[in-house]
């Protein structure tokens, strides 16, 4: 999914459903994530360009930097 995706979907929802918290779901652990946080990356990766916006997950245990 790209963000102009989400943003699509983001904008069909009612506007009460905006006021969510925006929740992440992990079919391999069958869990439901809440998004803490989100921040740009502000270097390059071997993955992200610099800029790219990158959402936080509040479990981070399996978290590689």
């Amino acid at each position: 999914m790209t963000y102009h995706e989400l943003f699509q979907v983001l904008r069909a929802m009612p506007p009460y459903r905006l006021h969510d918290t925006v929740t992440v779901y992990d079919s391999q652990q069958d869990e439901y994530i809440p998004v803490v946080s989100r921040f740009e990356t502000t270097i390059d990766h071997d993955v992200l360009d610099v800029g790219h916006l990158v959402l936080v997950l509040s479990n981070l245990d399996n978290f590689e930097a």
